[in-house]
């Protein structure tokens, strides 16, 4: 993982101060890292902005609306527009729009005619943008109005809906302690409320699929007698600028929610420079953080990773341990291995691993002696081993649910007596699984991977791809669950973190279908992007189309594929059980690779193989503790707060090196928030605008395994293993 430092999205971080006179602009880049906090950014003479419109920034985009019309009983509809705002361009407010409308006052006002008896009642309405979504926030002196909406820019002309928040979160409310005089600063997952009347501050927690997203208790409150009526405070990205307008001093303090009181510093204080407009609309605005050049030079840094690595392909497997599949890859001592953030030895499995039940041991063994032939399928273990989040629990730890809870470290000696079955502890050879081992071997491993918590499929795959498990720890596979599952407010996905920021070059790759739907959209992206509904055929698409567009040179920027899950015959995913033959899942993950190394964009992709969870197997590396995703969460006194066993995953890239081993070398290892992290990091997205919870933000991210400096020229191959049901002379051998 790269070394950061307190200002590295600070780069990409301005803030547009209005006159309150006229209708002049100006536009101010932050430097914290410099002498001067702020240098101004050169626009066109004479750049002009209507007073009347406010604006809101939200992911990639700019919203400036005028709600004044809805004064007047002849204008039942306030206009909006939607811009993307580019301080190089010469007149940054005033480009073309990307969609243009048109809200009625219904629209924020609901049912009521109105909230106060202040005949400028429509100027109450404040537009605050929270990650992927936006709140019209009403504060009067009686109470403090609310809804929530989600947003979605649907860019393009013939994707728009009428709206871009088409649809509310849950209904109109009123806040129980905000209301008026009460400022809302936006802090990524959390909330700042100021109340400079009062010297007060309240730290909360935003949560969109909760009924009240800024749900009581409140993470800390306090007061702050070094600020009072006279100070502004803006919200800066990850920093809180805190500004005196009468004379134009501020200090910058950096912003940690967990804290009592949440200032940080201050870490920078001095005075704004001159031409600065600090008295009137001060809004502040973060795009797309930069590559910077001098790094990209640098083999192993993000800026490499960003200026080398154009496609992003993650292949995510199910309910494998890394002792099950990989565990016996460096089974000798390897002094040729290559470690990145790592000391060696390699975290193998062996013989002298055991569990204990009924007053018997029972080891860590190969099936079959870790042999192949056509006598027997490769199939183990014959059972699904237990794996919901209880059976985790006993799993780790070997005093069960009472050890969970008092903090006793992991033990990993309860697989065989919670599944009543020594087949927890089966395990392949590299022999058995030649292509997942050969490619662990020829490209980069990591030995030590989590998954996100002990418990299923839609639990480790919520965390992998939303940062939380939406404070559920059952599987929803099932009627009525799995066909009810969006239907009500769930927290964003990546796709939506990635289309809210302007990032619309992604697809999800299906091989089979679930219950007539396509799993990870069904459970993890319906209802979420409205545009994305309406067009779901141009994002979501079979296997064959991922190895067509692999061929043609036309991935896109970031791929999710998904296996073919448990079936009769031909499984893909790996899973155990009778039917999970390992023969079917090699085959397939060798046509994908293949079609990836013989692809025109080979060059310039990352592979990502990784898989979900464990599935009730047996690994011998106990889980750490972990932070947890959401501060509330908490499910049958289960936390959140601890990481499920090791999973098994393999970087594939011409800019890794064979035989490596990599860890994050952080105190927080890689697990499956990691591939959010990195993705969203590669994509230049600030830490702010990600709103994924907080296992995210820690998340150590893997760009330091792109050690080459060029791609390497060599293709290595691997031959797929053969079974009694898949004998050598079959299709695919």
């Amino acid at each position: 993982m790269t070394e950061k430092n307190v200002f590295t999205n600070a780069a990409s971080t301005y803030l547009i101060s209005r006159s309150t006179q006229n209708d002049d602009y100006g536009i101010w880049r932050m430097h914290p890292d410099l002498p001067e906090l702020f240098e101004q950014v050169m626009i066109a003479p004479g750049s002009k902005f209507p007073a009347g419109k406010k604006l809101c920034p939200i992911g990639g985009y700019m919203i400036s609306y005028d709600l004044a019309p809805l004064q007047k009983a002849s204008n039942p509809a306030a206009s909006y527009e939607i811009f993307v705002f580019d301080p190089t361009q010469p007149d940054p407010l005033n480009v073309k729009a990307l969609q243009t409308g048109s809200w009625p006052k219904s629209k924020f006002w609901q049912f009521y005619d109105h909230y106060t008896w202040d005949a400028t009642e429509t100027d109450i309405v404040q537009l605050v943008p929270m990650t992927g979504y936006v709140m019209a926030y009403m504060p009067t002196a009686a109470r403090g109005t609310y809804m929530l909406w989600n947003f979605d820019p649907a860019p393009g002309p013939e994707k728009q809906p009428p709206d871009p928040l088409p649809n509310a979160m849950g209904p109109q409310d009123a806040f129980a302690l905000i209301g008026g005089g009460s400022e809302l600063l936006p802090m990524g997952n959390y909330v700042l409320e100021w109340i400079s009347a009062q010297s007060k501050y309240r730290v909360w927690n935003f949560d969109p699929q909760n009924m009240h997203p800024l749900a009581l208790p409140a993470m800390s409150e306090g007061e702050r007698s070094d600020m009072d009526y006279a100070h502004r405070l803006i919200a800066l990205g990850e920093f809180i600028l805190d500004v005196v307008p009468s004379d134009g001093s501020y200090r910058l303090w950096g912003f940690d929610p967990f804290l009592a009181d949440p200032f940080v510093g201050p870490l920078k204080q001095g005075t704004l420079p001159q031409g600065f407009e600090a008295t009137g609309d001060l809004t502040p605005v973060q795009t797309s953080i930069p590559v910077d050049a001098e790094r990209a030079k640098s083999p192993g840094t993000m800026d490499f990773m960003r200026a080398n690595i154009e496609h992003v392909v993650v292949y995510m497997l199910e309910s494998r341990t890394m002792d099950s599949v990989l565990g016996w890859l460096y089974e000798a001592d390897a002094p040729h291995l290559n470690y990145v953030h790592a000391d060696p030895p390699f975290k193998a499995n062996s013989k002298s691993n055991t569990n204990e039940a009924d007053g018997k041991n029972y080891p860590a063994h190969k099936f079959h002696d870790g042999t192949l032939s056509t006598e027997f399928v490769l199939a183990a273990p014959s059972i699904d081993p237990f794996h919901s989040t209880a059976d985790c629990i006993q799993q780790q730890f070997s005093g069960g649910y009472p050890a969970y809870q008092s903090g006793a470290a992991a033990d990993m000696a309860g697989f065989v007596s919670n599944n009543l079955s020594g087949e927890a502890m089966v395990s392949f050879s590299p022999t058995q699984l030649p292509v997942l081992n050969g490619l662990a071997e020829s490209f980069a491993v990591s030995d030590y991977w989590f998954s996100p918590m002990p418990g299923g499929t839609i639990a480790n795959r919520g965390f992998a791809l939303s940062g939380s498990n939406y404070n559920i720890t059952v599987n929803c596979e099932g009627e009525p669950q799995y066909t009810q599952y969006a239907e009500q407010p769930l927290r964003q996905p990546i796709w939506k973190v990635l289309q809210n920021n302007g990032h619309l070059d992604w697809k999800i790759y299906y091989s089979v279908e679930w219950m007539d739907h396509v799993f990870t959209y069904y459970l993890y992206l319906r209802n979420q992007l409205p545009s994305v509904d309406k067009a779901k055929f141009e994002y979501v698409q079979p296997l064959s189309t991922f190895m067509a567009d692999a061929a043609a040179g036309m991935l896109p920027k970031f791929s999710f594929v998904e296996p073919a899950w448990i079936a009769p015959n031909g499984a893909t995913s790996y899973h155990p059980g009778a039917t999970g033959d390992m023969v079917p899942a090699e085959r397939t993950l060798n046509d994908i690779y293949q079609a990836l190394v013989n692809s025109p964009q080979w060059d310039k992709t990352a592979l990502v193989i990784t898989f979900s969870k464990g599935g009730g197997l047996y690994d011998h590396v106990p889980p750490p503790a972990a932070q947890p995703a959401w501060p509330r969460d908490e499910n049958d006194g289960f936390k959140y707060d601890v990481m499920g066993p090791r999973v098994p995953t393999i970087i594939v890239s011409p800019l890794v090196k064979s035989n490596t081993v990599f860890r994050s070398g952080q105190p927080q290892p890689y697990e499956g928030t990691s591939l959010l992290s990195t993705v969203l990091e590669w994509y230049g997205i600030p830490r702010a605008r990600w709103g994924l919870g907080d296992r995210v933000q820690v998340a150590p991210t893997f760009e330091s395994v792109f050690e080459l400096s060029e791609p390497r020229t060599d293709k290595p191959s691997f031959t797929p293993p053969y079974d009694k049901s898949f004998p050598p002379d079959s299709a695919g051998s």
